[in-house]
């Protein structure tokens, strides 16, 4: 058996060196540190750089935070947000971060029918921080972002706006806090407005909340009302519960051209014509869009 190679001398001498210069690195003062991260631009370098110590993390940390801010159009923003790191978000925040700015690397999403086939990429402005948020269903990042100044109205991403990101989402626990904050039921997005939007989703609760606020539940821009959206999903809880709070219209065909003879019943039993109605420019087995989401 041969003999076990001994460690060279210049290894270890090697080892010592590197451990006295780690020593002596860390004993400079916090300015020459200051001085080292303002040359790295790069938001790795830097985080990797506060990393390599404990102590180098306080002294680095604004300057990694407005680094991002200035030179990367606050794209950690974004990720803090999405991926729920509160106390990253409020310290953006702090340091000078627009709290209404837009992810900049977002894809525009595919119009979709009503018959849920994808057609074309249609007009839609980036999301905004708050948007994130929300379809995450994160409450107390959406508090948060509230807090500082958030525009819950702004306009962005797939569902067109928070309110009803939150509602297709099923995130139904964040609309009181986003009403509260003066987010407008009746802006349109995806859908014509939330209530729409919920009739659509066929989500009651959603639908409750709205309805107990007063939203106008009559309502039609163009592309019909509530009742319409449940009547041609075929949601018979939903058209009940429409019919209870008052709606009045008669989607009976857009139901019955769909196959949906139980909610048609429905209708015809609260006093919809077969005949007149808002569905009279619409033939028989017509396929329509109700805003958007379809």
């Amino acid at each position: 058996m041969p003999p076990r190679k001994r460690l060279p001398i210049l290894h270890k001498e090697n080892t010592r060196q590197k451990t006295r210069a780690r020593k002596l690195f860390l004993s400079l003062p916090n300015e020459i540190f200051f001085m080292v991260a303002s040359y790295l631009e790069s938001d790795h370098d830097l985080n990797a750089f506060s990393r390599k110590c404990k102590r180098f993390h306080p002294p680095i940390s604004p300057i990694l935070y407005r680094n991002s801010i200035q030179n990367h159009s606050s794209s950690g923003l974004f990720w803090a947000a999405k991926t729920g790191r509160a106390s990253a978000v409020e310290l953006f925040l702090r340091y000078g971060a627009d709290v209404n700015l837009r992810n900049g690397s977002y894809l525009p999403p595919l119009r979709r029918t009503s018959t849920d086939q994808e057609s074309q990429h249609w007009p839609s402005a980036s999301p905004p921080t708050i948007y994130e948020a929300v379809s995450q269903g994160n409450l107390e990042m959406t508090h948060l972002l509230l807090d500082f100044g958030a525009n819950p109205n702004q306009e962005g991403g797939w569902s067109g706006n928070a309110l009803q990101s939150a509602i297709w989402e099923g995130h139904s626990n964040l609309l009181p806090l986003l009403l509260d904050h003066g987010a407008d039921p009746h802006a349109s997005g995806s859908y014509d407005s939330a209530l729409v939007a919920a009739a659509a989703k066929g989500n009651l609760e959603v639908a409750n909340i709205l309805l107990q606020r007063g939203v106008r539940i009559n309502e039609d821009k163009g592309s019909g009302t509530a009742l319409r959206a449940a009547a041609y999903r075929g949601n018979s809880r939903m058209v009940h519960l429409l019919l209870d709070w008052g709606t009045h219209g008669s989607p009976y065909r857009a139901a019955r051209a769909r196959g949906h003879t139980r909610t048609a019943s429905l209708l015809l039993m609260n006093g919809a014509s077969p005949r007149l109605g808002e569905d009279l420019d619409f033939p028989d087995g017509d396929d329509y869009t109700l805003g958007w989401g379809f």
